[in-house]
């Protein structure tokens, strides 16, 4: 979800493709018990993959499914910033993992110090604010609605800067896919949240509406529990 590791340089020529592949397997997705979650999938998993749809070249019109579910051709050159099939529940293992300072049960992905340098504002006084910008209406990725001018940008995730009105306080960190897959991370309330749907195009409201409606069920109950 994002290109976050893509442009690492000399480690990345270190431990690309299958190399790469081994290495998120003993030290991430292993550990964190991802079983579900692969660079290319092994033929009982297959079935399991959902169905993508989109919505014409404007984006506003019917959805329709999309071909070639199930993945024909291995994946060989393999990558940080895309490629990975998983599922709600391995990716929720590793957002619980972040949310505890990288600590998943009895395992440390990234030391305390880490996750706090990835909160950080990276980009300085640059704003995000998107407005204005290129994007493909029929597929990615209009952000307008999801950043703003106090926006900014840590390692792999964005800063949201204010409180919202659903919830989360500012300095939530989230970030997403262009098939509408998007996370927050809450360090000041203690709570991560992820949504997954399948279609295109990005930041569409039947996805982003329904998760600050959720948000809002999950904040309510959430202080509702801390005030009894």
């Amino acid at each position: 979800m994002g290109q976050t590791w893509s442009g690492w340089g000399g480690w990345w020529k270190k431990y690309r493709d299958s190399a790469w592949r081994e290495y998120f397997r003993t030290y991430i997705t292993g550990p964190l018990g991802m079983d579900r979650t692969w660079f290319n999938l092994p033929d009982s998993l297959k079935p399991f993959v959902v169905s993508r749809g989109r919505r014409g070249d404007d984006g506003q019109q019917t959805l329709v499914e999309m071909p070639d579910r199930i993945p024909l051709n291995k994946v060989v050159q393999y990558n940080g910033g895309g490629g990975l099939y998983s599922t709600p529940e391995d990716y929720t293992r590793l957002l619980q993992c972040l949310l505890n300072d990288g600590v998943y049960g009895k395992f440390r992905l990234l030391k305390k110090k880490s996750i706090e340098l990835k909160r950080k504002n990276q980009v300085g006084d640059i704003s995000l604010e998107p407005s204005g910008r290129y994007f493909i209406p029929g597929s990615c990725c209009d952000f307008n609605g999801l950043m703003d001018e106090q926006t900014k940008w840590g390692y792999g995730w964005m800063s949201d800067m204010n409180d919202q009105p659903y919830g989360p306080r500012a300095g939530t960190v989230s970030w997403g896919g262009a098939l509408n897959t998007y996370f927050y991370i809450d360090f000041k309330s203690g709570v991560a949240a992820d949504i997954y749907t399948q279609h295109f195009p990005f930041n569409h409201p039947q996805t982003t509406d329904l998760f600050k409606k959720f948000s809002s069920l999950l904040y309510f109950k959430e202080f509702t529990i801390l005030k009894k």
